[in-house]
């Protein structure tokens, strides 16, 4: 399982939280026990005590809302008007194995910078190219930016950029 996941981000979370409280009533239970006032021992799990891990999942709460806030700010750059100049900016920068020089050749070769530019003739299944670097529906789906409109020239930009980052610029034939 992948740290990146989602999901296992917020089972490890929770899973935290069920620690920490556990050591916590542990805790109590132990200072209560004699009657007098004990002072807790630091009872440890993983060589971390519970006040550590209380912390460690409120710190995880707090990061995964701030990755929520960006995502979401980031989804409504996305999602606004973005010249081409400023989507092959950010892509190569994003991913350097797009050279901005690379990414201008294959624009003018594949649509010649018009980002609503589609292939009269089926290309594939049925698929006709579509867009600034001209993907099939298919390979465009296949990024991690297939969820944005496949006329928008960022997300087109990205999902250039993600193809090369990831060994499959080669399915653009030209300018090597």
């Amino acid at each position: 399982m992948r740290w990146e996941s989602w999901s296992f981000k917020k089972a490890f979370f929770w899973w935290c939280i069920i620690c920490a409280i556990g050591w916590a009533f542990l805790l109590l239970l132990t200072s209560s026990a004699s009657g007098a006032e004990v002072r807790p021992t630091a009872t440890t799990y993983q060589g971390k005590t519970a006040e550590w891990w209380a912390k460690r999942a409120v710190q995880a709460r707090k990061d995964a809302n701030a990755r929520g806030r960006t995502i979401k700010r980031l989804k409504k750059t996305v999602a606004r008007d973005v010249t081409i100049q400023e989507a092959v900016s950010l892509a190569s920068i994003v991913y350097p194995q797009l050279s901005t020089d690379r990414a201008w050749c294959l624009i003018g070769h594949e649509s010649k910078g018009n980002p609503n530019a589609r292939n009269r003739q089926s290309v594939w299944n049925g698929e006709h190219a579509t867009g600034l670097y001209q993907f099939l529906p298919s390979t465009y789906a296949s990024t991690p930016f297939g969820g944005f409109s496949i006329y928008n020239p960022l997300a087109q930009a990205l999902a250039a950029g993600w193809m090369h980052a990831h060994g499959r610029g080669g399915e653009w034939s030209t300018c090597r």
